[in-house]
């Protein structure tokens, strides 16, 4: 088979994988795990972890396609080495919410795969563009991610299983931020800045819903 072929099979394969296969097992371990669960919420409560956690799940689908993205464009080793090991840290979270929501008895969004076409044509348009847009974008994004993940610590105190893997989830997105930052990667542009988190914001609006 044509090498080419062979990995866009692989690609494709992978992909579809991470919407209609359960989740392998996590490198590093689900940080909620060692916390008991009190459920003695309120509907309101309730319905804020389904749909903050669905939010993430559907963030770390993006972020497959953000590093796959970027990873297929990239011929430095060094900087393709920490896409990949980046990735899998983003899969390790995607396995953690994945998990949440079973717990929380609700599914990820039905609209993943879109998104996940979406991030993935902008992280390889970008990296076409230049390295140093593409570094540009993961750093903005983690930056922005990183934001919002403090913000759900706050909406979500009632949520200490749900909490322990958003904490540890900022850590991680910080340490890509700052990857991304020693690899060179610079500010955005103010005005596109604010373009991806109003396309984050729509994003988060849908995702919590459906």
């Amino acid at each position: 088979m044509n090498i080419f072929l062979e990995k866009k099979i692989l690609k494709i394969d992978s992909m579809l994988r991470l919407f209609f296969v359960e989740p392998h097992a996590p490198v590093q371990p689900n940080p909620a795990k060692s916390h008991c669960e009190k459920k003695n919420w309120s509907d309101v409560q309730y319905q804020q972890s389904k749909g903050q956690m669905r939010i993430n799940h559907t963030g770390e689908i993006c972020a497959q396609a953000l590093y796959n993205g970027h990873y297929d464009h990239r011929h430095d080793v060094k900087m393709k080495n920490w896409l990949q090991h980046a990735a899998e840290e983003e899969y390790d979270h995607l396995v953690w919410c994945h998990q949440r929501l079973k717990e929380l008895n609700t599914q990820p969004s039905l609209l993943n795969p879109f998104f996940y076409t979406c991030s993935y044509l902008m992280a390889r348009f970008l990296s076409r563009v230049n390295a140093k847009m593409n570094l540009a974008f993961i750093k903005e994004t983690e930056k922005q991610v990183e934001a919002h993940l403090n913000s759900q610590l706050t909406l979500l105190q009632h949520d200490q299983r749900s909490c322990e893997i958003i904490k540890q989830m900022i850590i991680d997105e910080r340490k890509h931020h700052d990857h991304a930052v020693d690899f060179g990667g610079q500010d955005m542009p103010v005005m596109i800045s604010k373009l991806m988190g109003i396309a984050a914001g729509l994003m988060k609006n849908i995702a919590f819903y459906f």
